[in-house]
């Protein structure tokens, strides 16, 4: 079991950095002292989140071809094709037969770790610190197959995951791990199955399935988590989804995010150390954080509310959180990805002066210049 450690700051995983060391150097010289664990940036093919990996799977597995959905050049859903039910049984059998599928999370964060013990070497990251390894939730994997061929999907992508969890379990020292498991497009079709108005306006590829969605994802990452190495933290990030850096869904308010942290905390065999809730930038009224009063006593919880150039309006979310919850950190909303490089550094800035003056009364940190041209070299 893990003692909570509420640090001030988090990030989400992904960074605007053509590399692992740069990712790392950038985000490390603007927090350096106000995280307890150091993502890996997720650069290459984790760049675009699941849609980079349902792209390396596709052509890993031709003979999957035919349960992908097809997208038009502004990436929104085409209608599924009409395919008649000997050849919708033909590709089910297809996926039965399927040999395991290898999503290859593991060998990243092999490759990235190096590079964190080479920081570490240098000094630039604290003995206290950890390598956090971001991991998708499934149906974030499956929102980019044919409904009639998720559910037979999942049981494959499934298997690839927990293979990951168990590699990495196995090969990098639980001692230096935080672990994180991101809950997007599998929240969103839990909101959208427990309030069916959001489906009027909801893309397709994050319609909910019939089956009950919170207790089939929940005991995946139940089972998921019940894998990562025990002397390894482990938290969970819960957002809305993030395309071209906005929501896909706005929730009315927390109660599914923080029902769904509950759920998974209270049935895992070990501690959960952190949650981190993506916020949307229009929750300025305090009724939106009121769930926040129910949330289950344990992990160090961070609400990502945090957005470019926008100080005035995250000091006014964090004033409406703390009438519901006290002892807090910060962060970006979702990954910094697939931002630009100018609004990755004001985000970085907001969370240092706002977290630096929070804590310590002291004159703002700001992060200029030097931060931004450390963003440049890394692209």
């Amino acid at each position: 079991m893990h003692q909570s450690n509420q640090a001030r700051a988090h990030l989400v995983g992904s960074f605007p950095a053509t590399n692992t060391e740069s990712a790392m150097r950038t985000t490390l010289a603007g927090l350096k002292d106000l995280l307890v664990s150091v993502p890996d940036g997720e650069t290459g093919w984790r760049y675009y989140f699941t849609a980079g990996l349902s792209q390396k799977i596709a052509g890993q597995s031709p003979a999957l071809g035919g349960v992908w959905r097809s997208y038009d050049e502004q990436f929104n859903p085409l209608p599924a094709p009409k395919v008649n039910e000997a050849a919708k049984q033909a590709i089910l059998n297809t996926i039965a037969l399927h040999p395991d599928l290898d999503f290859g999370y593991a060998a990243e964060a092999i490759a990235s770790y190096q590079t964190f013990l080479k920081l570490k070497q240098e000094g630039l990251i604290a003995k206290n610190v950890r390598f956090q390894v971001s991991l998708p939730g499934i149906g974030s994997f499956t929102m980019f197959i044919l409904p009639e061929y998720q559910s037979a999907m999942e049981k494959l992508a499934f298997r690839a995951l927990r293979k990951d969890v168990i590699r990495i379990a196995q090969e990098l020292p639980g001692t230096d791990i935080a672990m994180q498991f991101d809950i997007a497009a599998d929240f969103i079709m839990m909101e959208a199955q427990k309030d069916t108005t959001y489906l009027d306006t909801l893309r397709a590829d994050f319609h909910p399935r019939s089956e009950d969605l919170k207790k089939l994802y929940s005991n995946q990452y139940i089972e998921l988590i019940n894998q990562v190495d025990p002397a390894a933290t482990v938290g969970l990030h819960i957002c809305p989804g993030n395309i071209s850096n906005r929501a896909v869904l706005e929730p009315k308010d927390m109660s599914v995010s923080v029902e769904l942290a509950n759920t998974i905390m209270s049935r895992i065999a070990r501690s959960l150390d952190w949650v981190h809730f993506g916020i949307l930038p229009s929750w300025k009224n305090e009724s939106h954080y009121a769930p926040l009063k129910g949330m289950q006593p344990g992990p160090a919880v961070y609400l990502g509310l945090v957005y470019p150039n926008d100080r005035e309006g995250a000091e006014q979310r964090i004033s409406c959180a703390h009438e519901h919850m006290e002892d807090f950190g910060i962060a970006p909303s979702c990954g910094l990805g697939r931002t630009s490089i100018e609004d990755a550094g004001s985000v970085l800035a907001i969370i240092s002066e706002i977290s630096r003056g929070a804590s310590e009364g002291k004159v703002p940190l700001k992060v200029g210049e030097g931060l931004l041209a450390l963003l440049y070299q890394g692209r």
